[in-house]
């Protein structure tokens, strides 16, 4: 999907980031994708079916063999310790992420901040334990 074929959620969201003050684009995905100081976003949004929000913070942290062990035990104790986020290995990576069902794109602008919170919190957390 480009950016000229994003869904009207997407639109809507970038302006949201934009008007806190956040740089934010929309990828070929369709995707919202930010960065602050702390590292890189993107939000994602499923209009089929109920409505789905996912604010998502990839690729922090390598794993490799030697870590493999005490990264996969890490983020599941931390997905089971920090409510709403979940931490798993993509592509040789870990990544965190909040995953909700709202009932508009409204809504997803209204729990941002908490959820990118919950997110930084994780992340913080899972840094500090390696």
């Amino acid at each position: 999907m480009s950016a000229f074929e994003c869904s009207p959620h997407a639109k809507s969201f970038c302006k949201y980031l934009k008007s806190l003050g956040i740089e934010a684009r929309i990828d070929d995905d369709g995707d919202v994708v930010f960065r602050e100081e702390n590292g890189s976003y993107f939000a994602t949004f499923d209009e089929d079916g109920p409505f789905y929000f996912r604010l998502v913070y990839p690729n922090f942290y390598e794993v490799t063999p030697a870590n493999r062990e005490h990264v996969t035990e890490l983020a599941v104790r931390l997905t089971g310790e920090i409510k709403g986020v979940k931490l798993f290995e993509a592509q040789g990576k870990v990544w965190a992420a909040v995953e909700q069902f709202v009932t508009d794109v409204e809504h997803a602008k209204r729990i941002f901040k908490r959820v990118k919170t919950c997110l930084d919190f994780a992340v913080m957390s899972f840094r500090a334990a390696c």
